[in-house]
């Protein structure tokens, strides 16, 4: 993974809540400061908590329950993808015990010890980690959850991180995405209409026939890859997840992409809501377009 393969990655819109935090009363319970250069790592968090736990209940905990000057992290990434920005970077805050030094912790809202954070949480942590990369010269070698760094004990930032369903993938895929320069508002595709395949005698080739109709009606892009859905604004499955992968689907909102799967309980199914959509002269069953 390369930093700024594709030019300079621009700023993500972000709000600055540093000074609308609860603070410590103590004149001298405060945080430490640093140069930027002192800065080699970013530290990946969840709050544990659920998702409607905002930043400034977290900074009221941390100061009442834990005794820190403020909150712990640095940013924090709401569940519909809004990113607040908690303390200074110069700020050397509590969020990884031992490490806070020379890192900045970034949370997300949430408690992902059985799911993961939402799309829009993935798509704007991963712009807001790809430029602070870039801005903080930090490698990707030293992006890690926070249970990854040294001397931790942490389950943090959740089950999901490296098991189960793997956010670390998600969200990495989502920087390498930005610093290719996959931004949101540059799909070079309208709309993908993505198959599935195996090999030349293993493909969903009876979905293809049946979607012949839609295909004329609407004329989407059609194909087989995944790497080229990417580049489309909307994709349209057809099959279900023996196909196409829920883990490809997620890949593709990831990306940026508006995804929607056409799946009935067989392949006659499947045909049929192609077909209603035709008659009804609709191209998406849960897009107005």
């Amino acid at each position: 993974m390369q930093e700024g393969t594709s030019g300079p990655i621009p700023k993500p819109a972000f709000r600055v809540i540093v000074d609308e935090l609860p603070k410590s009363d103590d004149p001298d319970n405060v945080y430490d400061k640093r140069d930027l250069s002192e800065i080699k790592a970013i530290v990946v968090h969840h709050t544990a908590v659920p998702p409607s736990v905002d930043a400034w209940r977290v900074a009221k905990a941390h100061v009442e329950f834990n005794g820190w000057p403020g909150i712990g992290y640095h940013f924090f990434i709401n569940a519909d993808g809004t990113i607040e920005q908690t303390n200074w970077l110069e700020t050397v805050s509590a969020h990884t015990k031992g490490q806070n030094r020379y890192s900045v912790g970034v949370v997300f809202a949430g408690d992902f010890t059985n799911v993961v954070p939402t799309p829009a949480q993935i798509e704007r942590g991963g712009h807001l980690i790809a430029w602070l990369m870039q801005e903080l010269k930090v490698p990707v070698e030293w992006v890690r959850g926070h249970k990854e760094m040294p001397d931790q004990t942490t389950a943090c930032p959740g089950d999901q991180w490296l098991d189960g369903q793997r956010w670390h993938d998600m969200l990495f895929r989502r920087i390498q995405a930005v610093q290719d320069g996959q931004l949101s508002g540059r799909k070079t595709i309208g709309h993908y209409m993505l198959f599935w395949w195996r090999s030349p005698d293993f493909w969903a080739q009876k979905d293809w026939e049946n979607a012949q109709n839609y295909i004329r009606h609407f004329r989407p892009t059609c194909g087989f890859l995944v790497d080229d859905a990417m580049q489309a604004e909307y994709v349209t499955i057809v099959g279900g997840v023996a196909g196409v992968s829920w883990q490809d689907e997620q890949k593709l909102r990831m990306a940026g992409c508006k995804v929607e799967r056409l799946a009935g309980a067989n392949e006659e199914e499947t045909k049929a809501m192609l077909d209603e959509l035709v008659a009804a002269g609709r191209r998406f069953k849960t897009f107005d377009v």
